[in-house]
């Protein structure tokens, strides 16, 4: 591959690419257009490693990339199909609480997935999700504050003291 009149082979580019950051990806896959064909569908995929795991890089790979409506939907089936749950004490009930990681899946509403034909067979989840479409406003700050004043949605907001078993 040409870069400026001097030449590269594909598996040192490939192997440059895989050291790189997400940022360094995405300003990588702009050299032109060969990089952005050979490219931009594999930063698109690595989202898929992140899902229930690594909460930070899933939403800079959702902020940073651009996904469809199809791709959108086949995440959040990978999101729904590996749901995590998170847990905190109830100092009202005494108890420790296990409540559905809904982090990933909000992510994805903000991101503009639509409400239509989502397969999800937990009713309890399917419940939460519903909640979540109605606070979605035309803002994404709005549709935050509007989360915050719901209770059934508390494992959303910023003081929620969750831990993972």
């Amino acid at each position: 591959m040409n870069f400026n009149e001097f030449y590269l082979n594909e598996d040192i580019c490939f192997i440059v690419f895989n050291h790189l950051n997400l940022k360094d990806k995405i300003n990588f896959i702009q050299l032109n257009k060969y990089t952005r064909d050979n490219y931009l569908e594999t930063i698109q995929n690595n989202v898929y490693d992140f899902i229930n795991k690594d909460y930070h890089k899933f939403t800079s790979y959702l902020e940073n990339m651009k996904y469809n409506e199809y791709q959108l939907k086949n995440i959040f089936n990978c999101c729904v199909d590996n749901v995590k749950y998170v847990y905190h004490w109830s100092i009202f009930y005494e108890q420790e609480l296990k409540k559905i990681d809904l982090r990933y899946i909000f992510q994805l509403i903000l991101n503009g997935l639509k409400n239509n034909n989502l397969n999800i067979k937990d009713e309890k989840l399917k419940k939460k999700v519903n909640e979540i479409y109605k606070c979605v406003s035309w803002s994404k700050q709005l549709t935050i504050f509007n989360v915050m004043d719901n209770f059934d949605l508390y494992v959303l907001h910023p003081n929620f003291n969750g831990y993972f078993k």
